[in-house]
C-alpha cells in the first residue's frame, strides 16, 4: 500500500493530476445500501509504528533525515472518527484525528485510478517546513476497500515533502487501523 501511496504522493510532487473518484470494480459490491463498500458509522482510529521513509530525486539517500518525523511532531493522534457514505464512490471520514492530521474537520475518499481497490483523500498546500529546507506540500489517506468489511480496516496516512525546486521529495507514512464497532 505504501508503494502506491508514494507513487500517488511522487504525481502530486511532479505537478501532474491525480485523478481521484473513478469507480473501481467490485464497487457494486455493496455493503450500504447505496453501493458503497464502506459502512456508516463510528470507528475507532489508530495511527501505527513505525513510521516508513522514502526519498527519491536529489532527495534519494536522505531518509534518515527525515526520522524527527513522528506522529507527535504531525500531531496524529488516536480517536473515534465517523465514516459517512453519501454516494457509491465517496467516503467521507470525519472527527479529531483528521482534524488534527489535516487542518479540516473533514476528509473524502474516492476509489483511486490505476490503484484500485484503494480509495485516497489527499490534501495539498504550504503547510510547514521541514527537514534539508524541504516542505510538507501534501498529505495522503488512503484506506483498502477490500478490508472493508474485516474487523480492522487497513489503511495509511502519507507525508510529502518536497524541495523547493520539485527535485526531491521524501515521504514519511504511517500504517492506520480502522476497527469496526
Amino acid at each position: 500500500m505504501i508503494g502506491r501511496v508514494v507513487a500517488a504522493l511522487a504525481l502530486v510532487a511532479c505537478r501532474h493530476d491525480v485523478q481521484l473518484g473513478v469507480a473501481v470494480d467490485g464497487a457494486a459490491d455493496a455493503v450500504d445500501g447505496n453501493g458503497n463498500p464502506f459502512t456508516s458509522g463510528s470507528y475507532p482510529m489508530a495511527f501505527l509504528d513505525p513510521a516508513q521513509r522514502m526519498c527519491d530525486g536529489t532527495l534519494v539517500g536522505m531518509d534518515a533525515s527525515f526520522t524527527a518525523i513522528t506522529r507527535a511532531s504531525l500531531g496524529l493522534v488516536d480517536g473515534t472518527v465517523t465514516f459517512a457514505t453519501p454516494t457509491a464512490t465517496t467516503l467521507t471520514i470525519a472527527g479529531t484525528p483528521i482534524m488534527m492530521a489535516l487542518g479540516q474537520p473533514s476528509l473524502d475518499l474516492m476509489p483511486s485510478m490505476g490503484s484500485a481497490p484503494f480509495w485516497d483523500g489527499l490534501v495539498s498546500g504550504d503547510f510547514t517546513t521541514g527537514p534539508l529546507g524541504t516542505m510538507r506540500t501534501a498529505t495522503d489517506l488512503a484506506a483498502d476497500s477490500t478490508t472493508a468489511t474485516a474487523p480492522m480496516i487497513d489503511a495509511q496516512l502519507a507525508v510529502l515533502y518536497t524541495t523547493v525546486d520539485g527535485n526531491g521529495s521524501c515521504t514519511v507514512a504511517f500504517g492506520v487501523a480502522f476497527t469496526h464497532p
